[in-house]
C-alpha cells in the first residue's frame, strides 16, 4: 500500500511545527496568507489582521524564548478547518519559564492559513483548585446573602492578583505593545513619574508621551516580564527588552543596531492603577550596544 500524501491543514500544520521547532520565520510565514484574521475569543482585544503581525509575534518568540519547543498534542481535520492541540515550552532570556497549553482552529486556503481563533493559556502553578475556580467563575460579584455573612473575599480576586495584572499589562501591552491607549485603563490620570526622561511631561499625558518616543526609536521593541513581587500597594517588575533602533533617539539617528536592555520598575497600586513608577534600567550598557559610549 502507499504511503497517504498530506493535504491541506493536515500538511499545513506539519510544516508549521516543523517550523517552530527549527525556529523558521521564514518557513512559517509561508504558511500564513497575507490576510491572515487572528482572533483570540478569550482575549477579545488582541484580535488583528495581516501576517506581518504573525512576523512580529513569532520574531519575538524565537528571539526571546531561544530553546521553545511547540509539541502537536492531536489534531483532527474537517475539510478546510483544521483543529490542533498545542504544548509550548521554553526558557526566557531572563531565565523564567514559559509553559503554555491550548488549542488553536484555524482555516485553510491554498495551503495557506487564512483565519486562526487561539485558545492558548500560560500553565499556572499552585493556582485555584477546582472548587475555588468554580466559585470564581459561576459567583461573579457576591451574592447578597452572601456578602451580607461576610464571605465576600472567598469569591473575589485578591488585591495582589489584581495589582500583579496591572503591572503585567504596564509591561507587555502599554510598553511591550506600545498600546497608549491602554495605558489610560493602567495609569492614574495623576501618575507620578519619580525617574522622568528628559522633557517629560506630568501625570498621565506625560508618560504616554515618552512610550510613543520610545516606540519611534525602536518600533519592534518587545518586552518579557521576568519576575513580579508584591508587597502592600507596591509591586516589582523585572523585565527584558529587546529592539532594532530605527529612529532617532534623543538626538542621535538610527543605527539600525539591535539592543537588549534589563531594567526593575517598582509601581505602586492605587484602585486597580498605578499612581506612582520609580524606574531603573542601564542607559550606559544601551549607548555601549548602540555605538555611542566605547565599552572600556
Amino acid at each position: 500500500m502507499g504511503t497517504k500524501q498530506m493535504a491541506g491543514p493536515e500538511l499545513v500544520l506539519d510544516r508549521l511545527e516543523r517550523a517552530m521547532n527549527q525556529h523558521d520565520l521564514e518557513g512559517f510565514l509561508a504558511n500564513v496568507d497575507p490576510d491572515y484574521r487572528s482572533e483570540q475569543p478569550a482575549h477579545p482585544e488582541r484580535a488583528f489582521g495581516g501576517r506581518e503581525q504573525v512576523r512580529e509575534n513569532w520574531r519575538a518568540i524565537f528571539r526571546d524564548v531561544p530553546d521553545f519547543r511547540a509539541d502537536l498534542l492531536r489534531s483532527a481535520v474537517d475539510g478546510e478547518t483544521g483543529w490542533a492541540e498545542w504544548d509550548w515550552r521554553g526558557t526566557r532570556t531572563g531565565g523564567s519559564r514559559l509553559e503554555m497549553s491550548g488549542v488553536t482552529i484555524f482555516g485553510v486556503r491554498a495551503e495557506r492559513i487564512v483565519w486562526g481563533r487561539l485558545y492558548m493559556e500560560m500553565i499556572e502553578a499552585g493556582g485555584a483548585d477546582i472548587r475555588e475556580a468554580m466559585k470564581r467563575m459561576t459567583a461573579g460579584a457576591p451574592s447578597s446573602a452572601e456578602a451580607s455573612a461576610g464571605h465576600a473575599d472567598e469569591v473575589q480576586p485578591s488585591t495582589s492578583d489584581q495589582n500583579k495584572l496591572v503591572a503585567r499589562r504596564f509591561g507587555e501591552e502599554v510598553w511591550g505593545q506600545g498600546d497608549v491607549d491602554a495605558a489610560d485603563e493602567v495609569l492614574a490620570e495623576d501618575f507620578i513619574e519619580h525617574n522622568p526622561a528628559p522633557g517629560q511631561g506630568t501625570g498621565r499625558g506625560g508618560h504616554k508621551q515618552v512610550i510613543k518616543l520610545w516606540r519611534a526609536a525602536f518600533p519592534d521593541l518587545t518586552i518579557a516580564v521576568d519576575d513580579l513581587l508584591v508587597e502592600g500597594d507596591r509591586v516589582a517588575l523585572r523585565w527584558t527588552a529587546h529592539a532594532t533602533h530605527q529612529g532617532e533617539l534623543m538626538g542621535m539617528p538610527a543605527t539600525g543596531r539591535p539592543v537588549t536592555l534589563t531594567g526593575i520598575d517598582i509601581l505602586r497600586i492605587v484602585d486597580g492603577r498605578i499612581a506612582e513608577r520609580w524606574g531603573e534600567f542601564n542607559g550606559v550598557e544601551m549607548l555601549q550596544q548602540l555605538g555611542a559610549l566605547s565599552a572600556g
